[in-house]
């Protein structure tokens, strides 16, 4: 097991947010949730999983609008929906090699503008797709599997490739895909950053945060897998461990982040103990993928293996 920290400088993080405004809208909902439950669980939980599953846009701002303008843009149908998929290539010498990313909930592709602009630099091809309902691509809800559905098929259309890197729930859906993937179609490289591990504790979180009974989980298990046919416990890396434990896997979490629990990403280490763990200090759980640091890394773990 190898143990990197990497410490970063707070001073520009600490941006001041404006307090959030009560969401009365919400708050009826919960209290009319609370109500319900006690009638009828199941239709209670397919409430919480339509609001869980909708998609927020998030705006693009002018860097990410100049950095869409330069990328090869084709269309993934899934669904009935136009998803946008992004290639970038060096302008200069290419190294011929390709890094596949796969952006978090409510991102998009642009958000790794930093890490896309550096890495093409440096002579390496990148891809990415908008999920769903993200970026540019149609949709206004989506889900783990449905993003996992998608990275595969783009992955099985254009891989192998030399490197995977996922953040938060993309993360998971890139440690899913690549274990689904035969062991010679796999990457040289897996990278995760803040990224859950599982399903199961997040679902409880959403349910613990209504305040709905054990019954409410239990019934948003079951409508998981009567949607998607698979258990919400086969979402889970921890058992994925004999499948990848012969890739060069590095987790990044931040110890600051309040999104995913940096215990999290111990709890996944501890399973999979040849990975390489990078502790991170100083930044957050949406800078992340944007520090100078965490990218430096980054382009290091995946220049290792090209050497050799």
């Amino acid at each position: 097991m190898k143990k990197v920290l990497i410490q970063t400088s707070s001073e520009e993080k600490k941006v001041k947010k404006p307090a959030k405004k009560a969401n009365t809208q919400m708050e009826w909902l919960i209290k009319g949730l609370l109500t319900l439950q006690h009638v009828s669980p199941k239709l209670t939980s397919s409430i919480i999983w339509n609001q869980f599953t909708k998609t927020p846009r998030v705006r693009f701002n002018d860097k990410q609008h100049a950095l869409i303008e330069k990328a090869e843009i084709s269309v993934i149908k899934y669904r009935g929906n136009d998803l946008k998929a992004y290639r970038w290539q060096p302008s200069g010498n290419s190294n011929g090699k390709t890094i596949l990313l796969s952006h978090g909930w409510g991102s998009k592709i642009a958000d790794f503008r930093r890490m896309i602009e550096t890495i093409v630099a440096e002579g390496y091809t990148v891809e990415g797709v908008d999920m769903k309902g993200h970026g540019l691509s149609a949709g206004t809800h989506t889900a783990l599997p449905e993003i996992r559905d998608v990275l595969k098929t783009h992955y099985s259309r254009n891989g192998p490739y030399h490197a995977v890197v996922g953040y938060s729930i993309g993360g998971l859906a890139a440690g899913l895909t690549v274990n689904e993937m035969s062991t010679a179609f796999h990457p040289n490289h897996l990278i995760i950053i803040a990224t859950p591990p599982y399903t199961r504790y997040f679902f409880q979180e959403i349910i613990d945060q209504v305040g709905c009974k054990e019954r409410v989980f239990t019934e948003m298990c079951e409508l998981v897998e009567k949607h998607y046919h698979e258990s919400i416990d086969y979402f889970d890396l921890r058992n994925k461990a004999d499948n990848l434990k012969h890739l060069d896997l590095h987790m990044i979490y931040d110890e600051h982040d309040k999104t995913v629990p940096f215990t999290k990403g111990l709890e996944l280490n501890e399973m999979l103990p040849m990975s390489s763990f990078v502790h991170v200090t100083g930044t957050s759980h949406n800078q992340i993928i944007a520090d100078e640091k965490v990218i430096g890394y980054i382009l290091d773990a995946v220049a290792v293996k090209a050497e050799v």
